[in-house]
C-alpha cells in the first residue's frame, strides 16, 4: 500500500499501543496509519500488473469498519473531472469486503490497470487491518493497518496471554499507574460532591428567605417566556 511493504511488529500492534512499548515504530513507513475518529477517510486501490504480466484480482478486506464502494474503473486514477463525476456518492454499496478490478489480462509492466475507489468513517477504536486475502499476498506486506481513538479502547482481558515485549511487569506497571490515576480521581470527585452540597445547602436557604420576604408576583400570561431547544442541521457522518 502507498508503495511501501507492510511490516508486522515483534509485539502485536494493539498491546503495543495500549502499553506503549516500541510505539515508535509503527509509522506511515511501516504501513500503519493514524486516523481522527469519526474522521471521514478514501481509499483509492490502484492496481498493477504483478510480475508475469498479469492483471490480479485482489480481495481487500477491513476489519472493524465497513467502506461504500464509490467507484472503479480502468487504467490509472488521476482525479481527473471525468473519473470524479463517475463517483456513485447517493446510494453507494455498503460492505467490508471488494474486489480490485483489473482492466486487462496481459498488460505493460508498468502500466496501471484498474482503480477501485472507497470510503470510510473512522469510528471504531482500535488497530484495524485492511488487508488483500490472499495469504502469499498478505505474507508480501500487501497490507495497512488504522489506528484509531486508542485512548478509548479499554484495558485487556484478565487472562490474556502475554505476547512479544509484553511481559508481566509491564502488565502491572500500567495497572498501578492507571488505579493511582483513578485514586486521585475519586478524591477530585468527593471534593467536588462536598462542595456542590453545601452550595446547594446555601442556596435552598437564600430561596426560602427570599420567598418568605417577597409578594407573590402576577403573571401574565401575554408575556411569558418560552424556551426552545434547537439543533443545528449538519450532514450525517455516516452518509457518504
Amino acid at each position: 500500500m502507498g508503495r511501501r511493504s507492510f511490516k508486522l511488529p515483534t509485539t502485536p500492534a494493539l498491546l503495543s499501543l495500549y502499553y506503549g512499548i516500541n510505539s515508535e515504530t509503527l509509522t506511515e513507513e511501516t504501513g500503519y496509519y493514524f486516523l481522527e475518529r469519526d474522521g471521514v477517510y478514501d481509499i483509492v486501490i490502484q492496481n498493477y500488473p504483478a510480475c508475469n504480466k498479469v492483471c490480479e484480482q485482489h480481495g481487500w478486506h477491513m476489519h472493524g469498519h465497513k467502506f461504500w464502494i464509490l467507484g472503479t474503473g480502468k487504467g490509472e486514477w488521476t482525479a481527473s473531472d471525468e473519473q470524479i463525476a463517475s463517483l456513485n456518492t447517493e446510494d453507494p454499496i455498503l460492505r467490508d469486503t471488494v474486489i480490485s478490478v483489473p482492466d486487462a489480462t496481459k498488460v505493460d509492466v508498468h502500466r496501471p490497470c484498474g482503480w477501485t475507489y472507497l470510503r470510510f468513517v473512522a469510528k471504531n477504536p482500535g488497530v484495524w487491518y485492511f488487508h488483500c486475502h490472499q495469504a502469499w499476498h498478505v505474507l508480501m506486506g500487501m497490507n495497512v493497518a488504522f489506528v484509531t481513538a486508542m485512548e478509548d479502547v479499554g484495558p485487556p482481558p484478565e487472562d490474556m496471554i502475554t505476547c512479544g515485549d509484553v511481559t508481566r511487569d509491564v502488565v502491572f506497571a500500567k495497572e498501578e499507574t492507571q488505579e493511582s490515576e483513578c485514586d486521585s480521581g475519586d478524591s477530585i470527585s468527593v471534593a467536588a460532591v462536598v462542595l456542590i452540597s453545601l452550595g446547594t445547602l446555601i442556596l435552598g436557604v437564600v430561596m426560602t428567605v427570599l420567598r418568605f420576604s417577597m409578594a407573590k408576583p402576577k403573571i401574565d400570561e401575554n408575556h411569558t417566556t418560552a424556551i426552545s431547544l434547537q439543533s443545528d442541521l449538519k450532514k450525517d457522518a455516516h452518509d457518504p
